[in-house]
């Protein structure tokens, strides 16, 4: 029998008034610390994919990925909140599902300006803020280093 989840049913905790929040371990950090600069972009870029998800139709080649790249951002922020307690995805898959999308694409002769169809305007959007998630993952990556 599978196991019940256990439902967060507050979204506030009312710890965090002070400039200070707490992560998944307990400890807690700054609002301004690299890490929780991460946290949110990870979640920024899930909630704008979940966004875009609404504009798909379930037979759309974009579904598919879109849901599992939203799992896969869940973990790394579970992975962020834990100090790595959560082991975070493996991103290989991306790789290859990159590379079958664009397969069927025509070669890029010039950059392409946002727009289009609203699912197309919101992509654009998701891969912005992905590129700044990814920004903020790295000056994590530098904080912890050095």
């Amino acid at each position: 029998m599978a196991r019940a989840r256990k439902r967060i049913t507050r979204v506030t905790t009312k710890t965090g008034d002070s400039g200070q929040t707490s992560l998944a371990d307990g400890s807690r950090v700054s609002k301004s610390h690299p890490r929780m600069h991460a946290i949110g972009a990870v979640d920024e870029l899930n909630s704008f994919l979940g966004l875009l998800l609404t504009e798909l139709t379930d037979d759309s080649v974009l579904t598919d990925p879109c849901r599992q790249i939203q799992q896969e951002l869940f973990d790394i922020g579970a992975y962020l909140a834990t100090l790595g307690v959560t082991p975070c995805p493996d991103p290989d898959w991306v790789e290859t599902e990159v590379a079958r999308l664009n397969e069927r694409l025509p070669a890029l002769t010039e950059f392409v300006i946002p727009g289009g169809t609203r699912a197309a305007a919101l992509a654009h959007v998701c891969r912005a803020t992905c590129r700044r998630a990814e920004r903020h993952l790295w000056e994590l990556q530098e904080d912890m280093a050095g």
